[in-house]
């Protein structure tokens, strides 16, 4: 049986991976490097810390990766100032739904802890989650299945009780070496061959969500 839903942030209830993407190609081009697609692909929900250790060890102890981060970082603040956190759809019907059926809410994500406090208090959705898990918070970084362990173990559940919900590879891989089911809602990231064995379910948007969660009941 659900007890509790273990959302990701960015991507999964926060439509912010293109002002995310924008930054980092911003930062790129102002620092002269040239992979940045590539480098995406590697590091989609993956904490800045494990980002960081990444780039080092593959471009070398001189990549300017401090000053891309705080370009970056000033990006985003710029536009989410300009334009607000926008919702994915059907973010507070969803939560309400989960309230009305007596199922715990936690945010799980690799983001740091400043930008959760901000992107909740601009969103108001403060008080929605019985457990908030950042990534600075456990050593090993999604795909790993330390931070969803972290949530359950937080929330006084197993982790079969926990049904995760995530947008990229390395959230639906961390939730399912977790022992929890997953749901998978592309966001930038289409499911593929190796994602797909790890998805339990595969939506097309959150306001499905609720569907899910009956059926496991």
């Amino acid at each position: 049986m659900i007890r509790a839903v273990l959302f990701d942030m960015d991507g999964t209830i926060f439509d912010t991976e293109r002002v995310y993407r924008k930054g980092w190609f911003y930062a790129a081009e102002a620092v002269g490097f040239g992979e940045m697609e590539q480098l995406l692909a590697r590091i989609f929900g993956v904490s800045e810390r494990d980002i960081g250790t990444y780039v080092y060890q593959t471009y070398g102890a001189d990549f300017p990766y401090e000053q891309m981060l705080a370009i970056r970082a000033q990006r985003i603040a710029d536009e989410i100032e300009k334009h607000g956190v926008p919702l994915k759809p059907g973010v507070p019907e969803v939560f309400a739904q989960l309230k009305m059926r007596g199922i715990q809410s936690a945010l799980v994500t690799s983001a740091p802890v400043f930008r959760i406090r901000d992107f909740l208090e601009r969103s108001g959705l403060t008080d929605v989650f019985s457990a908030v898990i950042s990534g600075d918070r456990v050593k090993e970084s999604k795909p790993a299945p330390d931070i969803f362990l972290l949530a359950a173990k937080e929330l006084g559940l197993s982790p079969e009780e926990c049904l995760v919900v995530e947008d990229s590879r390395n959230g639906v891989l961390a939730g399912h070496r977790a022992g929890m089911r997953v749901v998978m809602i592309p966001d930038l990231q289409d499911v593929n061959d190796e994602v797909r064995p790890a998805v339990t379910y595969l939506l097309g948007s959150l306001e499905q969500l609720p569907s899910v969660i009956d059926s496991e009941r």
